[in-house]
Order: C-alpha cells, then sequence, then structure tokens
C-alpha cells in the first residue's frame, strides 16, 4: 500500500525525470481526485515549478441545460435504460473546447478558461501555456486522446465509501437523502460511466484505489511511476509491449516468399501488428515505420521504429537466432531502443546515454586483432567476409542483424557490419552498440559497430 504524501512525491518525481508536461486525473465520485490534484499541484509549486490546474467540469454544459437531456444507455444486465441528464458524460462534455485548449498549452501559448464559480471576466483564470505541468482533472479527462509526454491516472474507490463521501460533501443535497438513496445514485452514475469510460483499463497508465483513510493501493502502474528500476517510460514501454509481443511466438506459422532470398512469416505479420496497435494507443501523434506494415513511412522527429523480427529465414527453418526491436525518437532524440532476442532470453535496451542487458550496464570489450571476431551481415556480406579473412578474422555471418549488433554491444564479438539501408533493421540494434561505447559508422549504405580502433579500421578498409 502506497501512502498518500509518496504518491504525490512519485508522481512528481516521474513527470520530471520522463517529461511529462500534462497529468490527467479522472475516477468516480468520492475517489479523492479533487483533492489529489490539488496536493499535486501544491508539490510541483513548493519545489518551485509552475502547474496549472484545471477542472474539467468547468467545460461541461449548462446544468439546467444538462438536465433537460436525455440518455439512453445500457445497463449492467443488458437493458436499455432512458433517463434524464444525471450523467451522459461524454455529451454533456464540451470535448471540442477541452481539446483546443490542451492544444494551446502544448503549443505553450496563455490561454484563459472561465470556471463555473465565475460571475464576470474578473475571475476568469489564465493558464500559462509554459508551466511546468498541466494537471487535468475530473471525469471528463478520460474521453481525451492520448498526447506525448503525458500521464493518464485513474482513482477509485469503494461504492458505500463513494457514497459516504457523497453524504459527508453534502454538494447535491445528499443530506436530505438515506444512505441507500444515494447508493443508488452512485450505482446508476458508474453503470452510465461504464457505458461510455475506458474503464477496462486500456487508457490509464496508473490506476490506484482509494481507502477511507486517503491511503491508496495500486492496481495498475504501466510505467513503474511508483518505483522501480526502469530507465525511462518510453524504455519502459518498449520493453513491455515487446514482451508481450513474444506470446504470439509459435511452432506453426505460414511462410510466405519476399523475394529472391527473404521470407516473412504470418508470426512476425501478427507480431508488428500487435507492437503497432500498442504503439498508437501510446503514441497516437507519431509516426511509424515498421518492416512490412508501414516500411516507407519518413522518419520525423517523433517516430517509432520496429522490426517484428530480424531473422526472418533463420525463423523460417525453426533456427532460435533472431530479435524484435523497437526504438522510440522523441523530439529529435532517441530516448529508448530495445532489441529482445527471446530464445537466448536475451534483452538489450538504452535510454539516452547508457546501455543495458538484463538490467545490467554493458560495455563492448577490445582484444588483439588476432582474437577478434567479425559479423557481416547484409547484401554484401560474402565479398565483405573474404576480404576481412585477409586479416586473419574470424568471420561470422549469424543472419540476423540484431543478434550481430547486439552481441557487439555486450562483448561477444568484437564488430559487425550491414551493408543496406532498411532503417528497422539496424537503427535500434546500433543506438545500443552506441551507448555501449562502440565506435559506430552510420551512413548511406554501411553500417557498423566496433569495439575500437584497430577493429574499426579493418572494417571500413
Amino acid at each position: 500500500m502506497k501512502q498518500y504524501n509518496s504518491v504525490i512525491n512519485s508522481i512528481f518525481d516521474f513527470c520530471i525525470k520522463s517529461n511529462v508536461n500534462f497529468v490527467f486525473i479522472s475516477g468516480n465520485g468520492g475517489s479523492g481526485k479533487s483533492t489529489f490534484s490539488k496536493n499535486l499541484k501544491k508539490c510541483f509549486e513548493e519545489n518551485g515549478l509552475v502547474a496549472n490546474l484545471v477542472d474539467t467540469d468547468d467545460f461541461i454544459t449548462n446544468t439546467i441545460v444538462r438536465k433537460s437531456a436525455v440518455a439512453n444507455f445500457i445497463n449492467s444486465v443488458g437493458e436499455e435504460s432512458k433517463k434524464s441528464y444525471s450523467s451522459s458524460f461524454v455529451e454533456s462534455y464540451c470535448l471540442n473546447s477541452l481539446n483546443a485548449t490542451i492544444f494551446n498549452l502544448q503549443n505553450k501559448l496563455d490561454f484563459y478558461i472561465v470556471p463555473k464559480h465565475a460571475k464576470d471576466n474578473s475571475e476568469y483564470e489564465l493558464l500559462k501555456g509554459k508551466a511546468n505541468v498541466h494537471i487535468f482533472e475530473g471525469v471528463g479527462t478520460q474521453f481525451l486522446n492520448k498526447i506525448p509526454n503525458s500521464l493518464f491516472v485513474y482513482i477509485n474507490c469503494d461504492l458505500e465509501l463513494e457514497a459516504k463521501r457523497r453524504i459527508h460533501r453534502a454538494r447535491n443535497g445528499e443530506k436530505e437523502k438515506t444512505f441507500k438513496e444515494v447508493l443508488e445514485s452512485c450505482k446508476e452514475r458508474r453503470e452510465q460511466l461504464k457505458v461510455h469510460s475506458l474503464l477496462d483499463g486500456s487508457k490509464f497508465d496508473l490506476c490506484l484505489k482509494s481507502n477511507s483513510d486517503f491511503s491508496f493501493e495500486v492496481n495498475k502502474d504501466v510505467f513503474n511511476v511508483l518505483g522501480g528500476n526502469i530507465v525511462n517510460r518510453d524504455c519502459d514501454f518498449a520493453i513491455k509491449t515487446i514482451k508481450q509481443a513474444t506470446n504470439m511466438l509459435v511452432n506453426e506459422f505460414e511462410v510466405m516468399q519476399k523475394g529472391d532470398s527473404d521470407v516473412v512469416t504470418s508470426m512476425e505479420l501478427n507480431i508488428e501488428k500487435f507492437i503497432i496497435k500498442k504503439v498508437k494507443e501510446q503514441y497516437p501523434n507519431f509516426n511509424i515505420i515498421s518492416e512490412e506494415i508501414s516500411p516507407n513511412e519518413k522518419l520525423s522527429d517523433n517516430c517509432v521504429i520496429i522490426n517484428g523480427i530480424d531473422g526472418s529465414v533463420n525463423v523460417s527453418k525453426q533456427m532460435p537466432i533472431f530479435g524484435i526491436q523497437m526504438a522510440i525518437i522523441r523530439g529529435g532524440i532517441n530516448t529508448a531502443a530495445v532489441t529482445y532476442l527471446p530464445f537466448l532470453n536475451e534483452l538489450y535496451f538504452c535510454d539516452e546515454t547508457t546501455s543495458y542487458l538484463n538490467g545490467k550496464k554493458i560495455n563492448v570489450v577490445s582484444c588483439p586483432v588476432e582474437r577478434g571476431l567479425i559479423a557481416a551481415t547484409g547484401t554484401e556480406r560474402i565479398k565483405k567476409i573474404v576480404a576481412l579473412k585477409e586479416h586473419g578474422l574470424i568471420l561470422r555471418d549469424y543472419g540476423s542483424i540484431a543478434v550481430a549488433f547486439a552481441w557487439v554491444a555486450s562483448g561477444k564479438i568484437n564488430g559487425a557490419i550491414y551493408n543496406g539501408d532498411k532503417i528497422w533493421n539496424y537503427y535500434p540494434v546500433l543506438k545500443i552498440c552506441e551507448k555501449a561505447n562502440a565506435l559506430i559508422v552510420d551512413k548511406k549504405g554501411v553500417h557498423l559497430a566496433a569495439s575500437d580502433n584497430n577493429f574499426l579500421n579493418i572494417m571500413l578498409k
């Protein structure tokens, strides 16, 4: 169980570390989301930072108009019900205005909003476009689309606790109602909310359960916001997504010919589609470059590069030497690169500064040239192997660029060279080599990594 203050502090630390600019906090009534949001804002301000706090109920239709509306919804036993507004949530929120506000803040523009309590324009609230964090609180947040650099939080509580807190607040005449009446009203709101919202948890990164003492239990923590040893949220997302994709590795699959010497398997297509689906949910505005689905997409400052399986021919022959790869570029910076060799149980990844193998920092390893081992892959690998043999080197072709370069990063071999420009093949693992202090050549037609200058010079020849 996480105590209240430690949760606030952890979210604050996570936002600073992972460059999170937007925090969206939703939850059922009485869960404590408003108090939680105010405390989070206070935490930023006490640390000398600027925070905006927006109540999404300020973007809700006028109460009189709202309550005259009629909404249809399906209850938990599958029967259609017709109710006056009470909570036709989606229809009652002015989502266009709410989205426009977010767009302005994304573009660092100052923006005035009209809070519910405002009597005239002297009580309009100014949102500062250059604030360190923008906190949006209220049920309406869950109807918003995912945006980059955001954290979606959901706070829940038991039904009876919600009813008790509503009676304590007594905002809508609950004092005059019996506990049973308030409880039924809470049930009704939850039923309608289920129809319109994403309470299956797919949208939320952090799900908390509020207890009576305002401590919290953690039901879901996608990015290890409240603890753990992740490097950053992009690495964590890529690692978890690729590991989930390995559930699609099967013994029986279809093999399809792509060219004279290349194949693609149905398994690879399924993995790539799964990863793309996850990426679109988490990074809706990013370009996606992938080998089979979107190979012609352009590299951009915000994009994700995916290779469902690197080493398809090996896989088609039931050889376990292959890798699954992903890289995330955010704001023109490679924030995460992951290469996973599932049957070897080797998980390589890097952030902006450091490379890791199964969670431990790695570095290239040098040795005398005569004892060196080099891997050559790509269209001209035979010519490269013949040329490199003149130097007395041991040469290998592993049939997988991901495997060859990953082994350079972890010191198993001393160099790898790839002739070709299919970015999904080399980009993620070349970044891992770079952060493992390999010497890199990355130019059109030639991509290589070497453990030291001796091997680099030989490969360049």
